[in-house]
């Protein structure tokens, strides 16, 4: 069990860097989908 410790350690942080990760490009493709509607959102009535 000993032998494990840092196998485990290792495991907690590339699952919580992965879940991390996965976050950020939720967040990021959210908010480019925000911009893009925002931008194309009805083009020849809104301007």
């Amino acid at each position: 069990m000993t032998f494990f410790a840092p196998n485990d350690l290792l495991v907690v942080t590339a699952v919580s860097g992965v879940t991390i990760m996965m976050l950020l490009i939720v967040i990021v493709v959210l908010a480019s989908r925000n911009h893009e509607e925002r931008r194309h959102d009805h083009r020849p009535t809104m301007k």
